[in-house]
């Protein structure tokens, strides 16, 4: 299953860059201030004016949203592509090229869609009653300007998918005796870093992005469907590492059984003296057996991604009730 992955549309664009490649991020990052700046001051008196702090405050958030996704597009893909020699070792050999788990992840297409009809509910009403060369100004900076985030959203997405198609698969996972997370470990880290930077976009649109408790209600709506399906892709690798884990529990208690049975009748100190050597060793199996992981998130990335689900959540709602009560 040697493939290699397309880039992503923006790392296709960044890459070309070069040693500018910085440069790029930023100048992308800041692309939508200046239209919306002109926008303002060159729109009718009947046109939507957005107040001064207003103004000032999207263009901070925006910048962040926009820099957290170049980057987070950057570390999923790389992820991805370091996985591959996992992928070899788990993946059928007669798994094709059109069937690999992450495949879609290069598509421009998909973004380019998504950027489009972004702009057009953003600043399409007013592209249409206002026609001119301010508003298609807008129009193209929110294109461009939206190109990141919906681009990161698309590699989210096809990581999940691609996490459950590797479930459908019948994977060669490794012995526990080498893995105690049968080799699936690799997929879970990836997931939780993707859904780390999908959190703290959410979080920077609700924190930065202005009080309104509809906006932030549906900001931990979000997050938290981005939690339940990251759960849900790797439901189907849970339950071969399940199927798999039984297997094993139920041969360390054969083996068990069979080391006990060896003792004969009836126990005595001297028998289970003789015995001791077998009996430890098959008291340490079961233990290594019930040890194994049984999702690709091991214990501790569980309970940070409960916590950081839980403290952001947090940090949106005092956001809200503080500016409220007006501090």
């Amino acid at each position: 299953m040697r493939v290699e992955l397309r880039a992503p549309l923006t790392e296709r664009i960044l890459t070309r860059l070069g040693p500018l490649r910085g440069v790029g991020m930023v100048a992308w990052a800041v692309v939508f201030q200046p239209a919306l700046l002109f926008a303002n001051l060159a729109r009718p008196s009947s046109a939507p004016y957005m107040p001064e702090e207003r103004l000032w405050q999207f263009f901070v958030t925006w910048a962040i949203v926009v820099l957290l996704s170049l980057w987070g597009i950057r570390r999923v893909y790389s992820h991805m592509l370091g996985l591959q020699p996992l992928l070899d070792e788990l993946v059928p050999s007669s798994v094709g090229r059109r069937d690999h788990p992450f495949r879609g992840v290069g598509s421009a297409w998909v973004p380019i869609i998504f950027a489009i009809l972004g702009a057009a509910v953003f600043s399409g009403p007013e592209l249409v009653r206002f026609p001119g060369w301010w508003t298609t100004g807008l129009f193209l900076a929110n294109l461009i300007g939206g190109l990141p985030l919906v681009t990161f959203l698309w590699i989210y997405i096809v990581l999940l998918v691609g996490l459950s198609r590797l479930g459908r698969m019948s994977l060669s996972l490794r012995p526990f005796q080498l893995d105690r997370s049968l080799g699936l470990a690799p997929l879970g880290v990836m997931a939780f870093r993707a859904f780390g930077f999908f959190a703290v976009i959410s979080v920077a649109l609700a924190i930065f992005g202005g009080p309104d408790l509809r906006a932030a209600i549906f900001n931990i709506a979000l997050l938290l469907l981005a939690a339940v399906m990251l759960f849900v892709s790797l439901t189907r690798l849970h339950r071969q590492a399940m199927t798999a884990k039984t297997r094993y529990v139920a041969e360390a208690h054969r083996l068990y059984a069979q080391a006990f049975a060896a003792l004969g009748q009836p126990l005595s100190l001297e028998r289970l003296t003789a015995g001791a050597s077998s009996l430890n060793a098959a008291e340490a199996l079961e233990r290594r057996v019930a040890g194994i992981q049984e999702w690709p998130l091991n214990e501790g990335l569980i309970a940070r991604l409960a916590a950081i689900v839980t403290g952001l959540t947090a940090a949106i709602l005092a956001r809200v009730i503080l500016s409220r009560v007006g501090l």
